[in-house]
């Protein structure tokens, strides 16, 4: 009989149990620009950037770096089974400690910068109303914060696909990793390239997102578990 999702002897794939202990990897190598990465920065948001009643109380972006792409892969594929995508929000607290525990394996390297809307010190580039400034000025910060504390180099970016913003609004992820190299003064070569995604056919997008729910369940319900887990260096981001 097949195991229910979240049950403690949730079903796992024996291989790639195998390969977590073990801690073997394949790294990427080829004369591609993509495949010559190192390490992956996959970076996908929380909240929104809206202002009005209804909109989130915080704002935030979340970034892992790997070098474990096959891995962080497999264990999205394992966790939804047939579901063609399954989400942090939606899974069950062992469902939850199972994937986290899975990825922390992977000791990837995860940070999370956010906003605090009701404070109202959040950077000066916030322009209420402009969502596309919101965007562009966390996107730029989070890159930031990640890069001055990671000694990781040859970064390939991976960014989830926005739909709540105008794609000719839009910051590319391209546009944001320039600003930062002229803000900080660090040259370009750590950033090999930049891929935007939809998360529905990106494996290692949904293992991320169990990352932000990490710091979501954090930050909104003062559960600190998985961040524990996950080691996440968290930065809620003042007036500047």
């Amino acid at each position: 009989m097949e195991e229910e999702p979240g049950s403690s002897e949730m079903c796992f794939d024996p291989v790639l149990e195998k390969r977590l202990r073990s801690g073997t990897r394949k790294r990427a190598t080829g004369k591609d620009r993509k495949d010559a990465a190192q390490n992956i920065m996959l970076i996908d948001e929380f909240g929104d950037q809206g202002d009005k009643k209804r909109s989130s109380d915080f704002l935030g972006f979340v970034i892992t770096i790997t070098d474990r792409k096959e891995e962080m892969e497999y264990i999205a594929q394992d966790v939804r089974g047939k579901k063609a995508e399954f989400k942090s929000r939606d899974a069950t607290p062992e469902e939850k400690d199972w994937t986290v525990t899975r990825i922390s394996r992977l000791r990837p390297e995860t940070y999370g910068a956010y906003i605090d809307k009701r404070k109202k010190d959040y950077p000066k580039q916030w322009k209420g109303k402009d969502r596309t400034a919101a965007y562009r000025a966390m996107m730029k910060e989070s890159i930031k914060n990640a890069l001055e504390q990671t000694d990781k180099d040859d970064f390939l970016i991976v960014v989830d696909h926005n739909s709540a913003l105008k794609d000719k609004g839009r910051m590319t992820v391209d546009e944001a990793a320039k600003e930062v190299a002229e803000e900080t003064g660090k040259t370009l070569k750590r950033i090999i390239d930049y891929k935007e995604v939809n998360s529905l056919e990106c494996d290692m997008m949904q293992t991320h997102d169990f990352v932000v729910g990490a710091l979501r369940d954090n930050i909104l319900d003062n559960n600190d578990r998985w961040i524990k887990k996950l080691g996440t260096k968290t930065k809620r981001l003042k007036r500047m």
